[in-house]
């Protein structure tokens, strides 16, 4: 199993803004949509090591501001469709 460490952590623990910061940074961004009810964007990451595992990263964001970063099964990048242009 691959390991990657490359989130700096401040007093023992990394900050949601520097989780999404390093996804931006290393992992792929698969996809970007926004939820209907709460007006959140969510950005959903994809990489090597988590890729092994089956796991993809979600970033929510609120106004502006990062408010959660989680892990969630891979196959959520598939299950929802794409729209276009809403054609």
């Amino acid at each position: 199993m691959k390991k990657v460490i490359f989130i700096q952590k401040e007093k023992g623990c990394a900050s949601l803004e520097s989780k999404a910061e390093a996804l931006r940074k290393h992992a792929h961004l698969e996809k970007i949509t926004r939820d209907p009810l709460t007006g959140n964007t969510i950005k959903l990451y994809s990489m090597a090591a988590m890729h092994d595992l089956g796991l993809c990263a979600e970033v929510t964001i609120a106004a502006g501001r990062v408010v959660s970063v989680r892990n969630i099964p891979e196959s959520a990048i598939k299950a929802t469709a794409f729209e276009f242009g809403g054609f």
